[in-house]
C-alpha cells in the first residue's frame, strides 16, 4: 500500500524518463485493483491539472480494463499536444477495447477518427481486431467500417492491407454488391504518395476475392470485365488480380457474351485477361476468333496470349505444347479460325527451333543471363532487377520479342519508371495507346 502517496508522487516526477510512463501505469493498475473508482478519478484530476502527464495517464488507462470512463479519458487525451493521434490509436489496436460495448466502441472510433487518410490506416487495425474477437459487427459499427475502408484503399504496410481485407471480406458476406462498388472506386483512384493498393500487397490471396467468388462469381466477373474495359489506364494490380481470378472453364460464357455485346475493344480486354495454361482457354479463343477473326488487332492479341508463358523453364517445350494445341484448330470448319491457327502454328514452329538453339539473350549481350533467368526476373515483381530487365527489353530486344515477353499492361506500368531515349519511348507509348483496351 502507498497510503501516503509517496511512490505515486515520485513516479509522477519521473514521467519524463524513458520508462517513466510504463512504471506509473503499472502503479496505477495495482491501485485500480483495490480501488478502481479512486484510481480513475485521480487520473482525471491529474490530466486536468497537468496535461504534461499525458504519457503517464495514457499508460495507466491502458492497464485498466476499458470502460465508459476510460473512453472519455482517451478522447480527452486526443487534445493533448504531447501525444500524437496515430501513436495513441496504435496503442488501442491489441485488446484494450475488448470489454467495451458497441455504443462505447463506436463513440471511441468516431472520436478518434479525424477523417484523414493517415488516421484511417491506424484505425484499420483497431476495427479488424474488434471484428476478429467479436465475430459479427453491429450496424452502428459497420457504418464506421465502411467509412474507413472507403478512405484506406491505399495502405503503407502488408499488415494494414490484411486488416482492410479482413473487414471487407466480413462486409461482403452480407453485402457483396457494396464491396464490389468499393473495389471499383478504388480501381479508378489515383495512387497516393508512399502507398500501395491493398491488392498490390495481397494480389489474389485476399480473402475478399475468395468470399466474392464464392457468393457471387458471375456478378464479380462481369464487374471486373466492366472495370477493365472502361479503364483507360487501369491499375496494374487490378489487371493482375482479374487475370488470375478469371477462369475460362467457369467464366467462358460470361467472357464471350461480354465481348460479343461490346465489340472489338471488349474482345481485346477479354483476351488480355486470358491465360493459355488454364482449362477452357482454347475453347474460348476459338469462339473469339470465330466472331472477331476479321480484326487484325484481336487476332494478334490472341496470338500474344498464346505466346505468353508465365513461370520459367524451357520455352522450346512450352512453345511446342502451344503449337500442338493451335494445330488442332487448323482444320476447324470456320475459315477464320483455321486460317489464324495455321499462321500461328507456323510461327510457333519457327520459334521452337530458335529456342532450342538459344543460349544467351541477344539483347543482354553484356550479361550472362539465359532465358529462364530472365523470365524469373520478369515474373518476380519484388526483384530489384525487374525494371532493369524491362528497360533492356524495350530498348534492345526486337519488337516481336519484346511483346512476347511483356504484356501491354506491363509495358504501360513500367514506362514512367524506365530510362529510354525519347524516340524509343514514343514508339512504346504509341504501341500502348494502339493496343490498350479502349484503343
Amino acid at each position: 500500500r502507498d497510503s501516503a502517496a509517496a511512490w505515486r508522487d515520485r513516479l509522477i516526477q519521473k514521467l519524463s524518463l524513458a520508462r517513466g510512463p510504463e512504471s506509473f501505469g503499472w502503479y496505477v493498475s495495482g491501485w485500480a485493483r483495490r480501488d478502481r473508482k479512486g484510481a480513475e478519478e485521480f487520473l482525471d484530476r491529474l490530466l486536468l491539472a497537468n496535461p504534461q502527464t499525458a504519457d503517464g495517464v495514457l499508460a495507466a488507462t491502458l492497464r485498466i480494463a476499458a470502460s465508459t470512463s476510460g473512453v472519455d479519458r482517451i478522447l480527452r487525451l486526443l487534445h493533448c499536444e504531447k501525444l500524437q493521434r496515430n501513436l495513441l490509436i496504435q496503442e488501442l489496436s491489441w485488446g484494450w477495447t475488448d470489454p467495451l460495448g458497441s455504443q462505447d466502441f463506436v463513440r471511441l472510433v468516431q472520436g478518434l477518427d479525424d477523417g484523414s487518410w493517415e488516421t484511417s490506416l491506424v484505425l484499420l487495425d483497431v476495427l479488424a481486431y474488434r471484428q476478429r474477437k467479436a465475430g459479427d459487427l453491429p450496424d452502428e459499427i459497420r457504418s464506421a467500417v465502411w467509412s474507413i475502408l472507403e478512405r484506406a484503399g491505399w495502405v503503407r504496410t502488408d499488415h494494414q492491407a490484411r486488416s482492410w481485407d479482413r473487414l471487407a471480406a466480413h462486409l461482403a458476406e452480407s453485402d457483396h454488391n457494396a464491396v464490389l462498388d468499393l473495389i471499383e472506386r478504388h480501381a479508378k483512384r489515383e495512387r497516393l504518395p508512399n502507398a500501395r493498393g491493398v491488392f498490390e500487397f495481397l494480389w489474389t490471396h485476399a480473402t475478399t476475392w475468395k468470399v466474392l467468388t464464392r457468393l457471387s462469381r458471375p456478378p464479380l466477373v462481369e464487374r471486373l470485365l466492366r472495370i477493365s474495359f472502361s479503364s483507360d489506364d487501369g491499375r496494374y494490380w487490378f489487371h493482375w488480380c482479374t487475370r488470375h481470378l478469371v477462369d475460362p472453364s467457369q467464366d467462358g460464357n460470361i467472357l464471350l457474351e461480354f465481348a460479343r455485346n461490346n465489340g472489338e475493344a471488349a474482345a481485346l480486354a477479354v483476351v488480355e485477361l486470358l491465360d493459355a495454361s488454364k482449362p477452357g482457354f482454347w475453347e474460348l479463343i476459338r469462339e473469339i476468333i470465330a466472331i472477331f477473326g476479321d480484326s487484325e488487332r484481336v487476332a494478334r492479341r490472341v496470338e500474344s496470349r498464346v505466346y505468353h508463358v508465365e513461370g520459367w523453364g524451357s520455352l522450346a517445350l512450352a512453345f511446342e505444347q502451344r503449337r500442338k494445341q493451335v494445330a488442332r484448330l487448323a482444320d476447324d470448319p470456320d475459315p477464320r479460325v483455321s486460317r489464324w491457327a495455321r499462321s500461328v502454328a507456323r510461327g510457333l514452329e519457327v520459334d521452337v527451333r530458335r529456342e532450342e538453339q538459344r543460349g544467351q539473350e541477344d539483347f543482354l549481350w553484356d550479361y550472362d543471363v539465359k532465358r529462364p533467368e530472365l523470365l524469373e526476373i520478369l515474373q518476380n515483381r519484388k526483384s530489384p532487377d525487374r525494371l532493369w530487365a524491362i528497360q533492356r527489353i524495350l530498348l534492345h530486344a526486337p519488337r516481336e520479342e519484346a511483346i512476347r515477353l511483356l504484356s501491354v499492361n506491363e509495358i504501360q506500368e513500367a514506362l514512367p519508371d524506365v530510362e529510354l531515349p525519347d524516340r524509343v519511348r514514343k514508339i512504346w507509348e504509341a504501341y500502348v495507346a494502339n493496343w490498350s483496351h479502349g484503343g
